[in-house]
């Protein structure tokens, strides 16, 4: 019994000792040091985050923008990232300029551009883009007007166009028919649609517009959604399926003119599209089928290259 009595004061004279070492003068002492080491483990919450580096990052919401924000321990802000929800934007917001092409930015008078989302009321909108790939702009309005007239060349003669693009189409015209051409009143009574397009101008690009060949005018279609949703923005444009509240398409004259021969005679071809969808028809000139329809009036909507 003495034995393990002397064996318990020779264990507790060596704690002793130890604590003495250490510096802790009771037990408690030692077990308040390490209550205040902080754990490694425990959960953050909210949206403050404290890195092991001495800062500290936030990030708020609001209007469709989040912002992030990091501040050193001394308060000064080292970073801030605003990502930009576009779908939320407001017409408050500040204009978002962009360098890429897409279809339904907006191109302004001096170059610029922004996004279908942001429109720059400060500025001169100019066109929609709806064929990135190509760069390829539509104007902000159009005409109803005839491919050609009926006692013009055009209307028995093949002129070979592109259905590609149609940059050089008007040209092809006129140089397959120069005595329908030589003046500015021939251009305009026998070919009113290219002669309309060729002769378009807006701030800032007074001369490039022309008739879309088939390729182009279905690329417009395709694209029409967010061109539209571009031209509402813009004080005074015009859509491009306006009678869409009627649920009724509008059809657009193209400048590729398809030819074909049915019963013996040429019938010369002028191709349009609905803005309803992507789909091509062609207007007949087939003395066959009656009224010539080349001078059917059809919507005309210059575009050009940006």
């Amino acid at each position: 019994m003495k034995a393990k009595t002397l064996g318990c004061l020779a264990a507790a004279f060596c704690l002793a000792m130890i604590f003495s070492v250490l510096g802790c003068s009771t037990f408690d002492g030692l077990m308040s040091d390490l209550a205040a080491v902080p754990s490694s483990s425990s959960p953050s919450s909210g949206k403050t985050s404290q890195p092991a580096n001495g800062t500290k990052t936030t990030s708020t919401t609001k209007d469709g923008k989040t912002v992030t924000t990091t501040v050193s321990d001394d308060g000064k802000t080292v970073s801030t990232v605003i990502v930009e929800d576009m779908y939320k934007r407001k017409d408050t917001d500040e204009p978002k300029y962009v360098t890429y092409f897409a279809p339904g930015n907006i191109v302004y008078s001096d170059g610029t551009m922004t996004t279908e989302y942001s429109f720059d009321k400060s500025k001169t909108p100019v066109a929609v883009i709806f064929d990135a790939k190509n760069r390829l702009g539509v104007a902000l309005t159009m005409t109803s007007l005839a491919w050609a007239d009926e006692n013009s060349l055009g209307y028995k003669m093949n002129f070979k166009t592109s259905s590609t693009s149609g940059a050089d189409n008007w040209n092809v015209i006129k140089a397959a028919d120069p005595a329908g051409t030589n003046t500015p009143e021939k251009c305009a009574k026998n070919y009113p649609a290219f002669n309309y397009c060729a002769n378009y101008s807006a701030p800032g690009y007074k001369s490039g517009w022309y008739l879309p060949s088939t390729a182009e005018l279905k690329m417009l279609m395709y694209y029409k959604y967010n061109v539209e949703n571009a031209l509402k923005r813009i004080p005074g444009a015009e859509l491009i399926n306006p009678s869409a509240s009627k649920n009724a398409a509008d059809y657009y004259w193209s400048s590729t003119q398809w030819v074909f021969k049915s019963n013996e005679n040429l019938a010369n071809n002028f191709i349009a599209a609905t803005a309803y969808s992507t789909n091509l028809f062609a207007n007949a000139d087939d003395s066959t089928h009656g009224t010539p329809k080349s001078y059917i009036y059809n919507f005309v909507r210059p575009i050009r290259k940006f």
